[in-house]
């Protein structure tokens, strides 16, 4: 499975899945950023244990910036806890329509960061 973090927000998704060798994970986890908030967005592939504690396998960092560059996602490079280069997880974004405020009379923007992931190794 895959822990994504956006500041203090944190959410995983379900175990992945085997596809023609690689591990595939089409899942949305869905993260309200607010525009010109670029923090980083930690990415961590677990392995699931039954009987002891879940394992990292590797982890990767992007930045919203990076994310919001592209309308087709942005490959995240992943290295293992050793250091070494573990594969890549492809993370996009779908962004939210611009909305206004009603009560308070202010506009806003926000984006919705969604992993449709796949990595490889």
């Amino acid at each position: 499975y895959v822990v994504v973090s956006v500041g203090s927000d944190r959410q995983q998704t379900g175990v992945g899945r085997k596809r023609d060798g690689e591990v595939e994970w089409s899942e949305d986890l869905t993260f309200a950023v607010a525009e010109g908030d670029f923090d980083m967005v930690k990415i961590q592939v677990m392995d699931k244990d039954r009987f002891s504690e879940d394992d990292a396998m590797c982890c990767g960092l992007v930045t919203l910036k990076d994310i919001r560059r592209t309308d087709t996602g942005k490959w995240v490079s992943l290295k293992s806890p050793r250091g070494s280069a573990a594969g890549q997880l492809l993370i996009t974004r779908i962004p939210e329509p611009f909305t206004t405020d009603r009560r308070s009379s202010r506009s806003s923007s926000s984006s919705s960061t969604s992993s449709s992931a796949s990595a490889s190794a």
